[in-house]
This record gives C-alpha cells, sequence and structure tokens, in this order.
C-alpha cells in the first residue's frame, strides 16, 4: 500500500511528458521534450511534495486542520518579499538576472510573516485555532496590498514578474530553480521526519509532550522556520499555488490516520502527483494557450476549503477533535 502513491506518480510522469500544445507523442522534437517539458514535470513534482508536506507539518504544528502556507500568510508574505526585491532592482539595474536574487526576498517575506505568525499562536495559545487562523488571513491580505501597492508604482517589466507571482506558473523551470528546490526540500524533509514523532506527542497535549522529554518552543520554531524557508524558495520560483498544502493532507488522514510520520511520506508523492496533474490539465485543457496552475489548484481547493470548514469541521468539533 505504501508503495502505490509512488508507482502512481512513476505512472504519471511519462503522460505529462506526452501532453503538451505539440501533441501527444514520445515522437515530439527532443528539444521540446527535454528541455521544455522535462523540467517543468520535475518542477511539479517537487513543489508538490515540498507544499504538501510542509501542509502535513503546518497543521500538526498548530494543531489546525485549517492551516496551510498560503492561508496563513506565509506564501503571500513571500511573495510580498519577492515583490519589494523586484521593484528596486529592475528600476536600478535593468538587465540585472533575478534568478539568485528572488529567494533571497522571498524566503525573508516569508520569514518575516512566519516571525508574526509565531508571535500571534503564542500569544493567543497554540490551541487556540480559529485565532491563529485568523490572523493568517489578515496577514495574507495585508501581503497581497503590499503586492498590489508596488504593482501600481512599478514599471511594465516589473509588472509582469510580479503578476506572474499572483497566478503561479511552473513555465520558468530552469536547471538552477530545480537545484535551489532539490536542496531546500531535501533539507527541510530529513529534519521534518526527525521532528515528526514529536508533533504525534504535542497532539496530545502540552503536558504528554512535556512529559515524553519534546521541546517543544524549540519545535514549534524549527517547523515554522523550515516550513518559512521551503514556501518562500517555492513562491519564488513558481508564484502564488494554493491549497496544495490543504487538501493532500486531509485526503491522507481519511486514508491513513493522523500519525505523521505516515503522513509525511505519503504527502511527498502524492503532492507531487496531484500538481503534476493539475499543471498537466493546466497547459492542455486550453491547449495551445494555457491557464495558470493556481486557477487549477484554487477550482479543486476551494470548494473542499468550503466542506471542511462547514461540514468536516463541524463533526470534529462535535466529537471533541480540533
Amino acid at each position: 500500500m505504501r508503495l502505490l502513491p509512488w508507482l502512481f506518480l512513476l505512472l504519471l510522469i511519462p503522460l505529462a511528458l506526452s501532453l503538451g500544445a505539440s501533441g501527444f507523442a514520445w515522437s515530439t522534437d527532443s528539444l521540446v521534450l527535454w528541455e521544455i517539458r522535462f523540467p517543468r514535470v520535475l518542477m511539479a513534482v517537487l513543489v508538490g511534495a515540498a507544499l504538501a508536506a510542509a501542509g502535513v507539518m503546518l497543521q500538526g504544528l498548530l494543531r489546525n486542520p485549517l492551516a496551510e502556507p498560503g492561508l496563513l500568510g506565509i506564501s503571500a508574505g513571500a511573495a510580498a518579499g519577492a515583490a519589494c526585491v523586484v521593484l528596486p532592482a529592475r528600476l536600478l539595474w535593468p538587465d540585472i538576472d533575478l534568478t539568485w536574487i528572488l529567494p533571497f526576498g522571498a524566503a525573508a517575506g516569508a520569514l518575516g510573516f512566519s516571525a508574526l505568525i509565531l508571535l500571534l499562536s503564542e500569544r493567543f495559545g497554540w490551541q487556540e485555532n480559529t485565532a491563529v487562523v485568523l490572523c493568517g488571513l489578515a496577514l495574507n491580505a495585508l501581503a497581497m496590498a503590499i503586492v498590489g501597492a508596488l504593482l501600481v508604482v512599478a514599471d511594465p517589466l516589473a509588472t509582469r514578474e510580479l503578476l506572474f507571482w499572483n497566478l503561479g506558473s511552473l513555465a520558468r523551470a530552469t536547471p538552477a530553480s530545480l537545484t535551489v528546490i532539490s536542496v531546500a526540500l531535501a533539507m527541510a524533509a530529513l529534519l521534518w521526519f526527525r521532528l515528526a514523532r514529536q508533533l504525534d506527542f504535542m497532539a496530545l497535549g502540552d503536558e504528554a509532550a512535556h512529559s515524553a522529554g519534546v521541546g517543544i518552543t524549540a519545535v514549534k520554531r524549527q517547523l515554522l522556520i523550515s516550513v518559512a524557508l521551503v514556501a518562500g524558495i517555492v513562491v519564488a520560483f513558481t508564484g502564488m499555488i494554493g491549497f496544495v498544502g490543504l487538501v493532500v493532507p486531509h485526503m491522507l488522514r481519511l486514508w491513513r490516520g493522523p500519525a505523521h510520520v505516515p503522513l509525511l511520506a505519503l504527502a511527498l508523492p502524492c503532492g507531487a502527483s496531484f500538481l503534476l496533474l493539475a499543471d498537466t490539465l493546466a497547459r492542455t485543457i486550453i491547449s495551445p494557450a494555457e491557464l495558470p496552475i493556481g486557477v487549477i489548484t484554487a477550482l479543486v481547493g476551494a470548494p473542499f476549503f468550503l466542506w471542511l470548514l462547514v461540514v468536516r469541521n463541524g463533526v470534529w468539533r462535535q466529537r471533541g477533535i480540533g
């Protein structure tokens, strides 16, 4: 059973490589297949795995079934940080290559907003789920207001760069961006697997976690900082892609239960498959044009979020869960 998600992903990759604006065939020009489609498919796999795994850890950290980097303002903070880099860079150095500058701006924005979430979470208490989520939504609105204000004053080239983050796309996959995301995901995954069992103890309450020898404050900070860094780097290269970290963890919980180690292990291939399917649909549904991938994930994730908020959350409250 544990191998099924990986087998499905391995079967999905050749299909995604075969589909595109230039036709359904492996006889497609090798330049198109290996230099355009393959990097994009690999980007979808890495980003989907990163966002889904980050969602698992963030939900476990906040003990909140609605937590997700996009909903808590972490991704929006990354977009705002990236926007604050793009505008002055384009004004001062119009020809500058932003490939290695944007990740730092996005990571700084994500870390800044994560620090606010951390402070607010400690202020309200980590058990106060609704207050933390509402604060995250407020920070999300603040970040998007910053991006919107910069759009007004930016030149056309910078405006195109900023609009790219708001819509989300995997079209800019390059060896450099794939390397950065791969390294960030690998390092974060090692940390998350090490801390996953401690999240199981923390789900039982702070007293139980203390009794098991869990350093609660250190775990919270390590997880929030690592999630922020991963989200910031992903947003820097792909823009705003929401709901992956919300939909995938919940579907897996319905299948495998709440234990974080198996959830995290399954989130990697399932998140990769989810985003790969979404990207394949985005670039084929109105071919030769393509939809922003954020549109596809929102069309799936927004109804799921409403269902989760109205139906499942009510069930959990009746049972005293969440």
